[in-house]
């Protein structure tokens, strides 16, 4: 690159947490279903461009009338409780935080499960020898205590095995599914965008002093424990995930802090969850406050995080200090910084309603985990108070898809209906599709607006229940001739409730076939196809969780390039993603420059850092040996003349940094037809030029991704490239 040399700034936004003092302002803004954020109802400059949108998230929605935002329902397992404390070394299975996936590679359910391996006496509290019906009867007084992780399985997830692993000795006997002796509180996570296969378990316990951290090849044997410095008081469930898009491990936790308070821990302040983010799980940043209770006596104990649809769902344990319960509540976040919860006081799982119900006490919800079809809420449950020895249990409630929250009419509102009407999104499909509740008499109706709210098209009436539903039009209208274009979507509700909207058959996941979007050059498995320029690069280049991902091993250009090195004209689209700095790019039309000052001359699509240039990202540039290299900067269109002269003017409404997700992913096409080439990143517009000078042009060539600086790092998927019909002008 000619800006490969300048120096690389990178500019970093500082987050600011509003803390207002006044508990009455924050229960009036909840209430009022007002945000304290900036972020939470104003739109974007720019149209959004998803696959598909929770309506839960504020940033979606324009205007809305007669309708509010709704928890969805939870419907608990008639198999409930699914399992509890019934082995020797379970003599007290609370607080029973629990990490349960659905691993898709062996087909089995895990659980991870947190549990007290002993219990002993205190004064006249008799300890683990108390028989569990007899525990709700007593003045309970914490003993000496034993902490421990426990591992079980399930093929169907509802039956549960308790396999006696021989890993860790109870009583002179390995004969017990226990897995990690520690401190209450460890969370396990698989990782699958781990390459050690000896670290793709990862377990955490984050502590002020000294945190620990432990890695395991299949979340049985686990390894030594590391020390990963002071992170906060992590007695409590743990959030822990990759977060895809920034790139880095997240973790949630709690700590102590702020006004005092009153009960067994409140000089100790209250309850607040914290966040810090880590790139190897082993060093991580300094917590920062990013939610707490709307009073001092509604705490939040703790908030398991799943990211699902461009937006982070956190499952809220709402700790009662008064009446000593625990329920789960609902959270959404932008960021996973910035939280608003949704109809504080509400709960998304319920208490049991009956004293002495298995879940009557306390709610520890687990991530939740998504499936096209359901939501799965795995959740540990007590029987008793918080501030009491009570019986535990895994339990399972079940969500509609998207089911999370969604829209509904106001009752007794001015009229039987109710709308929303969204802000400008792309359209990334060539079909529309819902997901809503719909009581009998009841419908959705979808009505298709311009950016400045004209009536395009009309759908048919929405008359049941149903789960991405695809719309129908009326009119013969179809929402193929929009695509990558701005549309609104207004809906209205009538005895009916609306949680999502999607498009079908996006050019960035789910492409129907070759003839709309291209065919995969790229199977998200292996590099079959592509080969490093040059050869000694090859290491630099692997696929991790179905991306192309390069990293820079030495001070060189290195490239990987697609086997058809003879493209004439075509439509290229992929995703990428620079988790942090540094610049790349994508070769096309280029062939072996002869000179070798570059492996390659030809034509390239500039991917470069923000911060290494003010026009860089988004630019064209001539990677030429004999030719003028002319700037065609990112909002630039370049006509070049016969004479090799330039003529460049402004593209209205061109890409600008605003419209790029830094460290996330972004989508790029670009359209190489005779000699104009287009470049269009997350939609918009970036660059474009026509090359009409004698000699020189290029009319065929190859395609290529690039690493350009030492130590970078560069992520590319979804590839995916159309061959068109040579055309004249080269």
């Amino acid at each position: 690159m000619l800006w490969g040399n300048l120096s690389r700034k990178v500019i970093h936004m500082s987050k600011c947490t509003m803390i207002m003092t006044s508990t009455l302002a924050l229960i009036v803004f909840a209430l009022a279903g007002l945000s304290t954020h900036a972020w939470a109802d104003q739109p974007g400059k720019s149209p959004m461009r998803r696959d598909r949108y929770l309506l839960l998230d504020s940033r979606v929605i324009e205007s809305r009338e007669n309708v509010h935002l709704t928890v969805g329902v939870a419907h608990k397992d008639e198999n409930n409780p699914l399992f509890r404390e019934d082995k020797p070394w379970e003599p007290r299975f609370d607080n029973p935080y629990c990490s349960v996936i659905y691993d898709e590679e062996e087909k089995i359910y895990k659980c991870w499960y947190s549990i007290f391996i002993r219990s002993g006496a205190r004064k006249d509290f008799p300890g683990e020898g108390l028989p569990s019906d007899k525990r709700a009867w007593v003045n309970w007084t914490e003993g000496r205590r034993g902490f421990g992780v426990c591992y079980a399985t399930s093929k169907d997830g509802i039956h549960w095995e308790k396999t006696e692993l021989g890993v860790i000795e109870f009583n002179g006997s390995k004969k017990n599914n226990i897995v990690i002796e520690y401190s209450h509180g460890v969370a396990v996570m698989k990782d699958l965008h781990e390459t050690d296969p000896q670290k793709r378990y990862k377990a955490i316990h984050p502590e002020r002093a000294n945190s620990a951290v432990w890695f395991s090849p299949d979340g049985i044997l686990w390894g030594k424990k590391h020390d990963a410095g002071a992170i906060s008081h992590g007695d409590t469930n743990q959030a822990i995930w990759w977060d895809e898009d920034l790139g880095k491990y997240v973790l949630i936790t709690r700590r102590w802090g702020g006004a005092n308070t009153t009960g067994r821990y409140g000089r100790n302040g209250h309850r607040q969850k914290v966040r810090s983010v880590s790139s190897d799980f082993l060093k991580w940043s300094k917590p920062e406050l990013v939610i707490e209770g709307l009073d001092l006596r509604m705490q939040i104990h703790d908030m398991l995080v799943v990211p699902h649809a461009d937006v982070y769902i956190g499952m809220v344990g709402l700790f009662d200090i008064e009446a000593s319960k625990q329920w789960c509540e609902l959270a959404w976040s932008p960021d996973s910084i910035e939280w608003r919860r949704i109809q504080p006081g509400k709960p998304l799982i319920p208490n049991g309603p009956v004293m002495g119900d298995y879940d009557w006490g306390c709610i520890f919800a687990s991530k939740p985990i998504v499936r096209k079809d359901e939501i799965l809420l795995y959740y540990g449950a007590n029987n008793g108070r918080f501030m009491a020895w009570r019986n535990g249990y895994l339990a399972l409630a079940r969500m509609r898809p998207d089911g999370f929250a969604g829209y509904e009419q106001i009752a007794g509102g001015s009229n039987k209906t109710g709308s929303l009407t969204t802000n400008a999104v792309l359209v990334v499909g060539n079909s529309l599709c819902v997901s809503a509740d719909v009581a009998p008499s009841g419908f959705v109706k979808v009505t298709v607006l311009d950016k400045d709210n004209k009536r395009l098209a009309e759908g048919e009436l929405v008359t049941k229940t149903v789960s991405d539903a695809k719309i129908q039009w009326k009119d013969k209208f179809s929402l193929k001739n929009f695509r990558d274009k701005e549309i609104k979507l207004k809906f209205e509700l009538r005895e009916s409730k609306i949680f999502s909207f999607s498009f079908e058959g996006s050019a960035d996941k789910s492409p129907k076939s070759a003839e709309q979007s291209g065919s995969a050059i790229f199977d998200g498995k292996t590099l079959n196809g592509w080969h490093a320029v040059p050869k000694e690069c090859a290491s630099d280049w692997i696929v991790r969780d179905g991306a192309i991902v390069g990293h820079g091993s030495a001070d060189r250009l290195a490239y990987l390039v697609w086997k058809n090195e003879r493209l004439t004209d075509f439509e290229l689209e992929l995703r990428y993603r620079l988790p942090g700095n540094g610049n790349t790019g994508v070769e096309v039309r280029s062939q072996p420059d002869l000179t070798g000052n570059r492996p390659f001359e030809g034509y390239h699509a500039d991917l470069g850092h923000v911060g290494i240039g003010p026009h860089i990202l988004g630019a064209w540039d001539f990677h030429f040996a004999r030719r003028k290299e002319h700037p065609c900067n990112r909002g630039t269109r370049l006509l070049i003349d016969e004479n090799e002269k330039a003529h460049a003017s402004t593209i209205p409404g061109a890409l600008t940094v605003a419209d790029i997700r830094p460290h996330q992913w972004n989508h790029v096409r670009i359209v190489a037809r005779g000699n104009h080439f287009q470049f269009f990143i997350n939609g918009k517009l970036a660059s474009e030029f026509t090359d009409n000078a004698k000699s020189g042009q290029l009319d065929h060539g190859a395609i290529g991704l690039q690493i350009h600086d030492k130590g970078m790092q560069v992520e590319f998927k979804d590839i995916r490239l159309k061959q068109l019909e040579t055309q004249g002008g080269i």
